[in-house]
């Protein structure tokens, strides 16, 4: 008995482990999609192998490296470095035959494997301060050589074990590696190595010249007719900068005022390259120089004049919308370069070939959103149709035959149910769906770039960089807001970017701009820059929101300046909060008209933290203005009612201190204090939401070492009546709060949002490990009683429990894990049970929630043809019966 249940063990279990596998698999991916990147291009290296084929392998700013597939641009395999390291931290990439890719950042080296990013091995390089000099694979001795300001390690491959490790009395200047013997240049001295086990050798000549620039901008050299160290005079001034382009012996000058030039160094000759861009690749064993030259929407790449070579000139299409070249990588078959790669100012990268095509294109510049708005595009239908009857005088018969054919194309829009539930797989046109669930997201990245995605897809609607833009100096950011949206036909909408005028950060811009195409309606400098900047909430006759700017000196800017007039007759009912970073100081202003000019009055200031401390704001959140409130109160147990402290001024702070953090919920128009509370040893991340009534905020616990999460929520006893204004708020009667456990690190975290605010409104938090968690209201709610009474179970309230628990069946983007999320956008749809939700940061993650299930719509595996056939055959069946029982009772009448 016992081995036949051994046997049917063994039957069942891939059984069930099929089941576990087909877990939401039908519905992953069908309303949610990721766009993974890499950041900001630092080095590409190019491998090669049998298997493989070619890949690129990219390091980036963001400290990421990443394996692309080079047919298409996909990335086979990524790993991102710890957020200890600074940015810019890798600093060399070494390719090992195809095979593997070893990497240094700071002081670790990391080996990958190159075909599924494997980790082989990874040491820490003990002691080493000074950067990267230069590294090498050596084939014959196994041995990676890497050579930094004071020190030369050689690692082997296949392991990672330090072989030798040589100290260096003075700072390297330069290095070089010739037929397994490496050259080093100090400050003081030539010395030379022997690759395989480090020894010092006397200093005999070089086989090709070495130069640097030496502190006095001259070029000194150490030439292959003794160990002399000369100074030799250019035809050149004022030299910025002097690097090696990695082959040979030619180097590049950088100058402001003659541009750059290529110096021969072996041969003792100078040329001149422009402003060109310049690399150096190997060509039949010889380096060679190239330069591309942009001009007429398109890029050449040709050899630098004045050096011979056996490539011919080459020329490529350019994108309008990619933007100036600022790296690029010829790739040479051949003597020929078929292809180029290019990485521009807009941040896109690019592959071109010589027929003008581009072969694939990533936007990299997604992975520094800073700002998001989202908003519904236009009706499709109703504009033709509109369109269509303006657009001329018609006779009475072409206008009816238009009107009922407009008519009936809606009418079967209305009936192809099909349409609306199916997920469309190719581009379709921008145009609003019946159920508000396709959107437009319109994105500002760093540094000055603007994007409208598909929700539908991610994909790409336009792209547009702002000329003379950067981000603003206090946050880093750029600011969006829309003015006027799409929903009103006729219309053009409007929206606002914020942002630092480029080489000058104490001046402001603002760009008015259309969210559907990227086309630029306006542009105004503020000298004096801006402190903060509003939305306003009034409308004109046009649905147009004006945009209020506060400056440095209190003076107010109205966009567009037509509605100036428009908000001084409305000025006192407008209010600005600012905060100051590096201050922990909130300061309120009202709006005044002084004499037709709006000022800015200076009505509160509140100190957060100590100064004498160094206090620095890190968080500082509103309610948002999509933020819907349907019920006013909450029924309890014994059928009262506790209304809700629907505060629309709300601001919630957090301020780090010496002694921990301190978070403060504050009036924003009065400044009033209506709750704080501080907590000892308590460290960032402090990530804040307010929604409604309630806030819930997190931090890390230092002596408990864990992540803790604190829910406040506030209450009043009676009804707010009707003579309540934004200067006689009241203050909340009862305040409840509660803290949890959480299992991980937050990242961000937002409340979702619905059409009518009906719908529960859940938690969506993002963790450092890259999940996307939903979490019920019920599992967060400030009553929740340790003790729970028959009354309490009677309101639905859940016991107490100081874990939140962490089931992967609320983790909304499955396996499609989203790297460094930094901000969750939160909108409502059109159908009460959907809240749209869109995770940025590294990574983008777009997806629905329904926190209140589907309960307005019908399942995406609703057959309406199989309920049409059962009800058909329902119905013919009844009739036939009835014609039956008709016919039988006749029969039995005439017996």
């Amino acid at each position: 008995m016992h081995l036949f249940h051994l046997k049917l063990s063994f039957l069942l279990f891939p059984l069930l482990f099929s089941k576990a596998q087909s877990l939401y698999e039908d519905q992953a991916g069908l309303y949610d999609w990721r766009i993974q990147n890499f950041g900001f291009l630092q080095d590409i290296v190019l491998q090669q192998s049998s298997s493989l084929g070619r890949r690129a392998v990219v390091s980036s700013e963001q400290n990421v490296i990443a394996s692309l597939n080079f047919k298409n641009g996909q990335i086979a395999w990524r790993r991102t470095m710890e957020t200890e390291f600074a940015k810019k931290s890798i600093e060399k990439i070494l390719d090992i035959h195809g095979e593997s890719v070893v990497v240094i950042v700071g002081n670790r080296v990391f080996s990958w494997q190159s075909q599924s990013g494997q980790l082989n091995w990874e040491i820490v390089l003990l002691n080493k301060e000074k950067q990267l000099i230069n590294g090498y694979y050596v084939e014959e001795d196994k041995l990676v050589l890497l050579v930094d300001g004071e020190r030369i390690y050689g690692i082997q491959i296949q392991n990672g074990a330090v072989r030798y490790r040589k100290e260096l009395n003075e700072g390297v200047v330069d290095c070089s590696l010739h037929s397994g013997i490496l050259h080093v240049t100090t400050e003081k001295e030539y010395r030379k190595f022997t690759v395989g086990d480090g020894g010092a050798l006397d200093a005999t000549p070089l086989p090709s010249t070495r130069c640097y620039l030496s502190k006095s901008a001259q070029i000194a050299c150490l030439e292959s007719d003794g160990v002399r160290l000369l100074t030799r005079h250019l035809p050149l001034s004022d030299i910025d900068s002097m690097h090696s382009l990695r082959c040979g012996a030619l180097f590049l000058l950088e100058t402001e005022a003659s541009g750059n030039w290529v110096l021969d160094a072996a041969a003792a000759t100078i040329v001149e390259a422009g402003r060109s861009l310049v690399v150096g690749v190997e060509i039949e064993e010889n380096c060679v120089p190239l330069k591309l030259v942009e001009k007429d929407g398109a890029v050449e790449v040709r050899p630098v004049g004045g050096l011979s070579s056996a490539l011919p000139d080459a020329r490529y299409r350019l994108p309008k919308d990619a933007g100036r070249v600022a790296m690029f990588v010829p790739v040479i078959t051949r003597n020929t370069i078929p292809l180029l790669i290019v990485w521009t100012d807009a941040k896109q990268l690019l592959v071109l070939n010589t027929d003008g095509a581009v072969l694939w294109r990533r936007d990299e510049a997604l992975a520094e959103i800073t700002a998001a708005e989202v908003f519904d595009p236009p009706p499709k239908e109703d504009i033709e149709a509109e369109e269509a009857l303006l657009s001329g005088p018609q006779g009475l018969f072409s206008s009816m035959m238009l009107r009922a054919s407009s008519q009936l194309h809606m009418l079967v829009e209305l009936l192809d149910v099909e349409r609306l539930l199916r997920v469309e797989t190719g581009r379709p046109a921008l145009h609003r769906d019946r159920f508000g669930l396709r959107k437009v997201i319109l994105v500002a990245a760093r540094p000055n770039i603007l994007m409208a995605l598909d929700s539908a897809d991610g994909s790409v609607i336009w792209r547009q960089q702002v000329a003379d833009a950067a981000p603003m100096s206090e946050d880093g950011s750029l600011h969006l807001w829309m003015l006027r949206s799409a929903s009103h036909q006729r219309l053009t909408p409007v929206a606002a970017l914020l942002a630092a005028t480029k080489g000058n950060a104490k001046k402001s811009v603002v760009v008015l701009f259309n969210p559907l195409d990227g086309t630029e309606l306006d542009r105004h400098i503020l000298e004096q820059g801006a402190l903060q900047a509003i939305l306003a909430p009034i409308a004109n006759s046009h649905h147009l929101r004006p945009l209020v700017v506060l400056d440095n000196n209190r003076g107010v800017h109205v966009f567009p300046l037509l509605e100036y007039s428009h908000v001084l007759s409305s000025a006192n009912r407008l209010f600005v909060l600012a905060g100051q970073r590096e201050t922990a100081v909130l300061s309120g202003y009202r709006l005044r008209n002084d004499a037709g000019t709006l000022k800015g009055e200076l009505t509160w200031q509140a100190a957060l933290g100590n100064d004498m401390q160094g206090s620095k704001l890190l968080s500082l959140v509103t309610i948002p203005a999509n933020d819907i409130a349907y019920s006013q109160g909450r029924v309890l147990g014994d059928r009262s009612v506790l209304y809700k402290y629907l505060n629309p001024h709300l601001v919630a702070a957090c301020v780090d201190t010496a002694d921990g953090l301190t978070v403060s919920l504050l009036d924003a128009v009065t400044g009033e204090m209506l709750y704080s509370t501080g907590h000892k040893r308590a460290r960032p991340p402090c990530h804040l939401t307010v929604s409604e009534n309630s806030f819930v905020y997190s931090f890390w616990n230092d002596r408990f070492r864990r992540t803790e999460l604190v829910t406040v929520e506030m209450y009043m006893f009676t009804r707010n009546g009707s003579d309540v204004n934004a200067w006689s708020w009241p203050r909340p009667s009862a305040i409840e709060r509660q803290a949890y456990i959480w299992p991980d690190v937050i990242a961000s975290m937002a409340f979702t949002t619905t059409h009518r605010g009906i719908t529960y409104k859940d938690l969506m938090i993002a963790t450092q490990a890259g999940l996307l968690v939903e979490i019920p209201r019920a599992f967060i709610d400030a009553r929740r009683p340790l003790n729970p009474q028959p009354i309490h179970r009677e309101e639905g309230l859940l016991p107490y429990a100081p874990e939140l628990p962490l089931p992967y069946d609320m983790v909304v983007n499955y396996h499609n894990y989203i790297e460094r999320t930094t901000h969750i956008y939160c909108t409502p749809a059109g159908l009460e049970s959907v809240a749209l939700v869109f995770a940025t940061g590294l990574d983008l993650f777009f997806t629905r929630a329904y926190p209140s299930k589907m309960f307005d719509m019908l399942k995406e595996d609703f057959d309406p043809k199989m309920i049409a056939a059962v009800l058909s055959a329902f119905l013919i069946i009844t009739v036939v019966t009835k014609r039956l029982a008709a016919e039988k009772l006749l029969k039995r009448a005439w017996k």
